[in-house]
């Protein structure tokens, strides 16, 4: 159920999935400051892990809950790390409600796990601090310039810059947009040396607005019907259902 990523390489490829996830752009740093042994991309991926499992096993009375969460104490080598941990995927249960009913029969069940803790209320309160796109939005991109500054000193690893430009295409076209902006900067410093992915963002910016643009014409032809969220605004595409 935890997992545990082996070398930095591996750390950065998970980090940068996980930037389009609302819940790690807002939290990361909160959930940083009360880990213990597990980095904060192994706390995330393994609330994913747990998520996936309670899910697709329908695991949803308290006893049962305490079975598996005493499991997953039982893997960690610092007890403190269970706290984050159950956190993250509370939250996460949560954002998958509306589409999957039995998350939120699993929330109910593991809350009573987390108010064990005496900071769940008040890390609860930052990570819903997601809800707010714009924030996340800025954070997100402060993160993706902070990876260009990296790879501008690691140029000896051509693989970063293609992560950077399929995590970026992950996110909406504000993020692209501005993304694209940052390494099209990032690019002229270093001569040109990431013209193919530089066109990657600029083709994958243009299909986002023309699809958002044929999504207003498909709304305009329903007479502006609304139909409602199916989803909230966290990314847990790593979350099977």
């Amino acid at each position: 159920m935890i997992r545990r990523l082996e070398n930095k390489q591996e750390q950065r490829v998970v980090r940068l999935k996980l930037y389009s996830d609302d819940v790690y752009v807002i939290a990361h740093k909160a959930v940083k400051e009360v880990a213990a042994t597990l980095s904060v991309e192994e706390i995330f991926s393994s609330a994913d892990n747990l998520a996936s499992h309670l899910l697709e096993n329908g695991i949803s009375e308290k006893d049962f809950i305490d079975m598996e969460v005493d499991d997953v104490r039982e893997e960690l080598e610092d007890e403190r790390d269970l706290f984050p941990l159950l956190s993250v995927t509370f939250v996460k249960l949560c954002a998958l409600r509306k589409v999957k009913p039995i998350a939120a029969d699993i929330a109910k069940a593991l809350v009573h796990r987390c108010q064990e803790f005496e900071d769940f209320t008040p890390l609860l309160g930052k990570l819903s601090n997601a809800e707010n796109s714009l924030i996340a939005q800025k954070k997100r991109l402060d993160l993706f310039n902070y990876e260009l500054k990296t790879l501008e000193v690691e140029i000896t690893n051509p693989d970063v810059a293609e992560q950077i430009v399929n995590s970026a295409l992950e996110c909406d076209k504000h993020v692209v947009k501005n993304v694209t902006m940052a390494f099209s900067i990032f690019n002229g410093k270093c001569n040109g040396k990431y013209d193919q992915q530089l066109q990657r963002l600029i083709v994958g910016y243009q299909d986002k607005v023309r699809k958002e643009e044929e999504g207003k014409n498909v709304t305009n032809n329903f007479n502006n019907a609304s139909f409602g969220a199916m989803y909230d605004v966290h990314n847990n595409e790593n979350v099977h259902t």
